[in-house]
């Protein structure tokens, strides 16, 4: 429950004291002021769907590890780890919890990847070989860029176009 408080000015002279929201149950509570968790992101109850993370299933089709960014193979419909070596394996999403192949597999195409470390806070990632990133942008093969570092362990995705170079 929120109990940060605010004065609002009502307009007519008066005062008053209101409290924010940490989490919205819908139309009302449209005007409300948020605020942040205890961690200093907003709860997903107050994004638009349009920024929320989507999960989506498949199959592994080969072993992936945790916080790996992943494709899905045409040939077969399995999620497989990218890679930046050619288009074919650019990246889809990514996971956060990996599997052996035939596993069943979580996926998202956007939203907060954790489990990460070294990162740079507010630096840009793009997609490295194995399904990892790297803060150096590709001079051959595919630059994409897979999203911004939110922590030296979380990364905010945003997977960009892919574009061959070299």
């Amino acid at each position: 429950m929120a109990t940060t408080k605010f004065t609002k000015y009502e307009g007519d002279g008066n005062l008053s004291v209101q409290t924010t929201i940490d989490q919205s149950t819908g139309a009302s509570d449209a005007g409300k002021v948020p605020s942040t968790k205890a961690d200093g992101t907003l709860d997903e109850s107050l994004l638009p769907n349009s920024v929320k993370p989507v999960s989506l299933t498949g199959t592994f089709g080969a072993t992936v590890g945790n916080s790996k960014v992943i494709y899905t193979d045409p040939a077969d419909q399995k999620i497989k780890v990218a890679t930046n070596t050619g288009l074919a394996t650019k990246a889809e999403g990514f996971v956060i919890t990996g599997g052996a192949t035939d596993a069943a597999a979580t996926y998202y195409q956007r939203g907060r990847l954790t489990g990460l470390t070294g990162l740079t806070p507010g630096k840009t990632y793009f997609l490295g070989a194995d399904g990892a990133v790297t803060d150096t942008e590709p001079t051959t093969g595919v630059a994409q860029i897979i999203g911004v570092a939110a922590s030296a362990t979380e990364m905010d995705v945003q997977i960009g176009t892919a574009v061959l170079v070299g």
